[in-house]
């Protein structure tokens, strides 16, 4: 089975500046009202990871849908059809050959708080954000950006900054790792529900 896990995973974190409390409090407010809110989003994604053992980046893309307290259901359509589930307890991987796999999240500290970042993120939980790192936002009339820095060594160890960037939606997510591995994700075409699910949803959600 790839390794769908560590793409998903890496789809979301980067880098570290500082602020007043009270510039942050008034900037984070700022982002929390351009942000549409919604219990249901559609968007096309595109990644691009960066592996130091690697001469050539690797590119993926395809299909995000996120339900509020359901997760998000990550479909790649290439350079493989795969799709992974993330939960705010598990994530669940589908490989290119209908191989499913469980991961508990709860047996890793770390895995799980990377689990609650993106669902909080996709959510627009700015507040969530603030608990797991020190935030410094920047804001202006084109849109906004999140800079971030892990407080606690067990989550620095392996994530070394985040930047989040978008101004209705997060449009991009810029990783840095402790390892030298950097990840930048894309978001696109973005749609807002409610909406039916089509029957490969339905079939991904109700596992």
């Amino acid at each position: 089975m790839k390794n769908i896990l560590a793409s998903a995973i890496g789809i979301w974190l980067l880098a570290g500046l500082f602020v007043s409390a009270a510039v942050s409090e008034t900037d984070l407010s700022d982002i929390q009202m351009r942000l549409l809110k919604s219990d249901m989003l559609r968007a096309d994604f595109q990644q691009e990871k960066n592996l130091r053992a690697l001469s050539r980046p690797l590119l993926s893309q395809g299909e995000l849908l996120f339900i509020a307290g359901e997760g998000a259901l990550w479909r790649v359509v290439e350079p493989f059809a795969v799709a992974v589930l993330m939960k705010s307890d598990e994530i669940i991987e589908w490989d290119d050959e209908g191989g499913m796999r469980r991961v508990d999240t709860n047996l890793n500290p770390v895995l799980h708080t990377l689990g609650e970042i993106i669902l909080a993120t996709l959510a627009g939980d700015t507040q969530f954000l603030k608990q797991i790192f020190d935030v410094s936002p920047t804001v202006s009339e084109h849109g906004w950006g999140l800079f971030l820095k892990p407080k606690s060594e067990e989550l620095g160890a392996v994530i070394s900054d985040v930047q989040i960037f978008g101004d209705h939606f997060v449009e991009q997510v810029l990783i840095r790792e402790t390892n030298g591995d950097i990840t930048k994700l894309q978001f696109s075409h973005f749609g807002v529900g409610p909406f039916e699910l089509n029957e490969f949803e339905q079939r991904h959600f109700s596992q």
